[in-house]
């Protein structure tokens, strides 16, 4: 088995590149089912993204692209059923990637997923994080957050602390 990257099988796809497409087709033609191509879910979501936001295509043309690789025997995935069920969400209108998560959680027996995204709330019943009351407006105290450790600039979370970046960086 050997993987195959996204950029291998969308030159494959659209046919867009006169150096590169040759190569990909003739390397998709060398997977057999003896030694097939391996495809991750990331590679999946990363087609669909690519196809959707560089080349505007359109869902379903989209959505019949990843059927086509489901349906091709030289080619193993991640996890199939978790693929073919994201594919079922998607055609019922909710965004491939989100499907892909939502499937892939309910194989594991996740019951709820957590999003700021209200269309995959709504579309895939999801748990969505409603925004915060507003808390009233103070002057932030410097001298507070450098006695306390914290810089006024950092937010800290479970997993560290994270410097939010500045748009002239």
């Amino acid at each position: 088995m050997i993987g195959v990257d996204t950029n291998v099988i969308l030159r494959h796809v659209l046919r867009d590149d006169a150096e590169q497409t040759p190569r990909a087709t003739a390397f998709l033609n060398t997977l057999t089912r003896d030694r097939p191509g391996f495809v991750t879910h990331v590679v999946l979501a990363e087609i669909d993204w690519v196809l959707k936001r560089g080349y505007k295509i359109s869902r379903e043309a989209r959505l019949s692209v990843i059927r086509g690789l489901v349906a091709t025997r030289e080619l193993e995935f991640e996890d199939g059923e978790s693929v073919v069920r994201a594919l079922a969400m998607a055609e019922d209108g909710a965004d491939f990637a989100d499907s892909l998560i939502a499937a892939s959680a309910e194989l594991f027996g996740v019951r709820e997923v957590a999003t700021f995204d209200r269309r995959a709330a709504q579309r895939l019943g999801w748990q969505l994080l409603e925004p915060a009351a507003p808390e009233p407006r103070q002057r932030p105290d410097a001298d507070a957050a450098v006695h306390s450790g914290h810089s006024p600039n950092t937010s800290t979370t479970w997993f560290g602390s994270v410097k939010p970046c500045s748009a002239a960086t």
